[in-house]
């Protein structure tokens, strides 16, 4: 309940919900109604509509993030993929040599791989059968990690959640350059916008 002098002012709105913009309370509502009716577990047709491989996937060549690797420039990027197979890394931070990024964060069970070109506006993940279609246990939740220091920046969707393993496989395919089965059954779909998602919610 609110009181009736502010509802008067505002066209029936509490004082806090005047300060934001249609736009984005529309969104807000959006999202709670998606994540009520468990629309939030599968990717939209949307997503599914913008399916593409980006070129620079399969065809770049893959270095390591030189900020966030300053102290280890020893390290190889094989090095790299293996330690994060052995449970030794949780995220893997790659640069291409067009400028594109792939990141890979981890956990004990799962992986998110992420695809970004930030001079095309063109960020992505990796979805097949094994994503999750449910919601993902908070204290799995993965965050979406700044390539440059390791910061957490926002939490990606329970649907980008990936097994561990395959998350390791498609990264190891595509440093190698030699696409498998696995890589093939893989969709790149478009991110979007995920700050709306909390950690074990969304």
């Amino acid at each position: 309940m609110i009181l009736p002098a502010t509802a008067a002012a505002n066209g029936g709105l509490c004082a806090q919900c005047i300060k934001i913009s249609p736009e984005d309370r529309d969104a807000r509502r959006s999202f709670e109604l998606a994540l009520a009716k468990g629309d939030l577990w599968r990717p939209s047709e949307a997503e599914f509509a913008s399916v593409r491989t980006p070129p620079s996937l399969i065809q770049g060549t893959w270095n390591l993030e030189p900020e966030y690797y300053q102290a280890e420039q020893h390290l190889t990027v094989c090095e790299l993929v293996e330690r994060a197979a052995s449970h030794q890394a949780n995220e893997v931070f790659l640069i291409s040599d067009c400028g594109s990024r792939l990141l890979v964060s981890l956990n004990s069970q799962y992986g998110v791989c992420e695809f970004q070109n930030e001079e095309e506006r063109d960020w992505r993940y990796a979805y097949s059968e094994e994503n999750l279609r449910s919601q993902v246990p908070k204290s799995l939740h993965l965050s979406q990690l700044c390539p440059c220091c390791g910061v957490g920046i926002a939490w990606y969707p329970s649907r980008t959640h990936m097994p561990r393993a395959t998350a390791i496989e498609i990264l190891s395919n595509i440093v190698v350059c030699s696409p498998s089965e696995s890589l093939a059954r893989v969709q790149w779909l478009e991110l979007g916008d995920i700050f709306r998602y909390l950690q074990g919610r969304g």
